[in-house]
């Protein structure tokens, strides 16, 4: 019982969830160590009267709750029933700073660990930044939909988003660049004296311009240490301490910045980044517009030229389909010239499906004065391409007759975007387990969340990946911690260097003792990705390969005593061999190198044979001499 205690203390002091036990009347019994993360100290609040942090109009609700749940609670007070009573809420919470935090909570009503009435376990998350990102997400919604055919308009209405997901910027401004000069185009809460046009030379806009990388948000801080405090005159004039940027796009092409600047430091959360990058992408969109209209309003000729150097497919249609431009480019994606298909309608050029579609996008166009895009894939000289269509409305008489269509070419992109799913495919249906975990802290290796698993690595482990996706490592595999194997991944994302362990051993509750080959390389956005494979089989074959070369080492020693005592033996045994010359009649035999004339070369059998051999020879009788010496007589045995 104290071992499992221990483990629900140890569990309640490490999880990031916020754990705290409450009186039936509100009153804070426990405060696990997770609320640092709101600024308190457990005894900050233990004792202090739960509602009192709740926000006023949470209150109210929760109070419901509370009285709905009462009878129930008496009930079992009265009855000694262990019924359960839960319920799942969200309310705000004001953490030791007076800011409000959401906190998605869960209520138990638990018998009391004193063994005296009941208690209120509460269990919650902080969800604020999920909350704030949902709010940032509905009010960019609703600036998108506001948007009219009005490009300044349309602008400040951007702007006024930014400004209000960016919470205390000092201001928000979409500068463009201009030959050499930066232009602030709209501003929203500058200064009275702010300048808007200057050098670029020096500016952060102009920098990040100039070193753009598509989709990248870039944050600067300590503008005041920075360089930029002595060649932007912004930054030293207003005091300008945190920069966010995105660049603005024209048609592909960086053509400015929007961005918004802090007088204080401040840590900018990740979805407040992609906010602004969404914010910037619709910027683009509005700048692209401006210059489709910009296009339209220039001289003839100058329009030509222009829309026929771009690259891009233009053509300008009418309501009812009739084609009134087409740039050099797009009829020659059709095979001729502007002049074979200007005047004609869209389904004397196009298929039928695609005309049908086309037409009704158009008329769209016109009604809701609306800009429109879509993807579609069209066929030239036997090769498919695929562009991406953007349909713009033209204004004649402040009224919408025409509609302006821009297609870019994006085959590149689109199979760019095919190989991605390629590889997405192959780490799906490879064999090797793959996990992908972020460093949310780069200085705390106890902040390596998994963000990513493919099935093999759920068929590897047999633990559902679903049940570890958005939890540290340290929850997930508590062994690793010991072996340094978190501090080692981490390492990875720090020095984006790659990192090989041969053999892993791991075993827990769920994983039975298992020998993984684990690779880790960095992966971008501080994630670490880890590949394995279970190497239990070929250890175990290795082992038995190692145990039967150590029998054949074995019997290859025995062996070779063996043949050593063979060969002792034989260097012992001399053989006759050979032409052995020999007396026909007396049977003498002659030595090795003895002269025939010489009567000494020539000795008796018995005496070769033991001189050229370890032999030794006895004498005895054969039957035939027996019969020649002694005839047939018969020797009797003596008697006794």
């Amino acid at each position: 019982m104290k071992r499992r205690d221990d483990i629900f203390k140890l569990i309640a002091e490490k999880t990031n969830d916020l754990i705290a036990m409450a009186t039936l009347g509100g009153f804070f019994t426990y405060i696990s160590p997770s609320h640092k993360q709101l600024g308190y100290e457990p005894d900050d609040l233990i004792g202090k009267y739960s509602f009192d942090f709740i926000h006023p109009d949470d209150k109210k609700r929760l109070r419901k709750l509370q009285r709905r749940y009462s009878p129930k609670i008496v009930e079992n007070i009265i009855t000694g029933s262990g019924d359960d009573i839960y319920e799942k809420f969200e309310c705000r919470f004001s953490d030791r700073s007076g800011n409000w935090q959401y906190l998605e909570t869960s209520a138990n009503i638990v018998k009391s660990i004193t063994g005296k009435g009941y208690d209120i376990l509460l269990i919650s998350r902080n969800v604020t930044d999920r909350k704030l990102y949902e709010a940032s997400i509905a009010r960019v919604n609703n600036a998108l939909v506001s948007l009219g055919s009005d490009f300044s308009d349309n602008i400040r209405i951007l702007l006024s988003a930014c400004a209000d997901i960016m919470h205390g910027a000092a201001a928000v401004l979409f500068n463009r660049i201009e030959d050499g000069i930066i232009r602030t185009v709209d501003h929203l809460n500058t200064p009275p004296d702010f300048e808007t046009a200057d050098d670029s030379k020096g500016h952060v806009c102009a920098d990040i311009i100039r070193t753009e990388k598509k989709g990248e948000r870039v944050v600067i801080k300590d503008l005041q240490k920075s360089k930029y405090a002595r060649t932007d005159p912004h930054v030293r004039r207003y005091g300008l301490k945190t920069y966010i940027g995105c660049v603005v796009y024209s048609f592909g092409k960086p053509a400015g910045t929007l961005c918004a600047v802090f007088d204080k430091d401040i840590d900018l959360k990740e979805s407040d980044k992609r906010v602004m990058s969404i914010l910037a992408q619709a910027v683009s969109r509005e700048e692209e517009r401006r210059k489709v209209h910009e296009m339209l309003e220039i001289s003839e000729e100058k329009y030509r030229t222009l829309v026929e150097n771009t690259g891009q497919l233009i053509e300008v249609v009418d309501r009812k389909g009739v084609l009134k431009f087409m740039n050099q480019e797009s009829a020659k994606q059709l095979g001729g010239v502007p002049g074979d298909f200007i005047g004609k309608n869209i389904h004397e050029i196009l298929p039928e499906q695609r005309a049908n579609e086309q037409l009704e996008a158009v008329r769209f166009v016109i009604e809701s004065g609306k800009p429109v895009s879509k993807d579609f894939e069209s066929e030239f000289k036997g090769e498919k391409r695929w562009f991406e269509l953007s349909m713009h409305p033209v204004k004649k008489d402040a009224s919408v007759d025409a509609v302006f269509l821009v297609a870019t070419d994006i085959t590149e992109r689109r199979e760019a975007e095919q190989t991605i799913r390629r590889f997405q495919d192959i780490v799906t249906n490879m064999q090797v387990g793959l996990y992908v975990y972020q460093l949310m802290d780069v200085d705390d290796d106890r902040t390596l969340t998994l963000i990513a698993a493919n099935p093999a690595a759920e068929e590897l482990t047999r633990v559902k990946n679903e049940s570890m996706i958005g939890k540290t490592i340290d929850i997930i595999f508590p062994q690793l911690r010991r072996r340094g194997i978190p501090a080692m991944y981490a390492d990875v994302v720090r020095y984006s260097k790659k990192m090989d362990f041969e053999e892993v051993f791991y075993s827990d509750d769920r994983i039975k003792e298992t020998c993984f080959s684990v690779k880790a390389f960095p992966l971008p956005n501080n994630c670490v990705g880890v590949s394995f494979e279970d190497i239990s089989d070929r250890k175990k074959a290795e082992k038995e390969v190692f145990r039967s070369q150590e029998q054949l080492e074995k019997i290859n020693k025995e062996l070779k005593w063996k043949i050593e005592e063979l060969e002792a033996a034989l260097n012992h045994i001399k053989r006759l061999e050979g032409l052995i010359p020999i007396c026909m009649n007396c049977k003498k035999m002659r030595l090795d190198g003895g002269s025939p004339k010489d009567p000494d070369a020539w000795i008796p059998l018995e005496k070769y044979i033991m001189s050229q051999t370890d032999a030794h020879l006895t004498h005895g009788l054969c039957p035939d001499c027996v019969k020649k010496m002694f005839g047939e007589r018969k020797v009797k045995k003596k008697k006794g």
